[in-house]
């Protein structure tokens, strides 16, 4: 992990308690952009979210610029919006980051380091993404998604073992 990576993750003092997923209300999504060849299967994501009542935002990181294939509006991080030293000075991404989203779903395979700063810096009370020991430290549930470019069996194990979450008052 990189010296700011590691800085993100020990200054990040958000409370991290899961709640029933049944009564989480604000969702935060991180998707691959440019992935268009899974725009639908995110798509459909978003819209189940928004059926079970849930407020949705979602961000993405993209490099280039390309055609919009989602239904959904989404806040884009830019290589412009992050500084020589990893930092990201773009208002509408540092409140993405400073959101207290019940869940936020990292729905992508491969981390890149913004998307891994991004995670770190999060405050949101529980985050979700693909299992991988060495991002052990960005999420509080991992999944495991046998086949890697499978989102749709990523997505399903992510919303399965959030739907197994029950909260505990201490």
């Amino acid at each position: 992990m990189n010296q700011n990576l590691a800085k993100a993750v020990k200054a990040n003092s958000a409370k991290r308690n899961s709640i029933d997923y049944k009564d989480a209300k604000s969702i935060g999504i991180y998707f691959n952009a440019s992935e268009e060849e899974h725009s639908s299967k995110i798509n459909n994501f978003v819209k189940e979210l928004k059926s079970e009542g849930k407020s949705v935002e979602a961000i993405t990181y993209l490099n280039s610029s390309q055609d919009n294939p989602y239904n959904f509006q989404y806040h884009v991080l830019k290589d412009e919006d992050i500084t020589m030293f990893g930092k990201i000075n773009a208002e509408k991404i540092n409140k993405f980051i400073d959101k207290e989203f019940d869940y936020l779903y990292c729905i992508c395979t491969d981390l890149q380091t913004p998307v891994k700063y991004l995670m770190a810096a999060s405050k949101a009370r529980c985050r979700v993404g693909t299992y991988a020991e060495e991002n052990s430290g960005f999420f509080e549930l991992m999944v495991g998604n046998k086949n890697n470019n499978n989102l749709t069996e990523l997505i399903k194990n992510m919303v399965h073992y959030s739907h197994a979450i029950k909260s505990v008052v201490a």
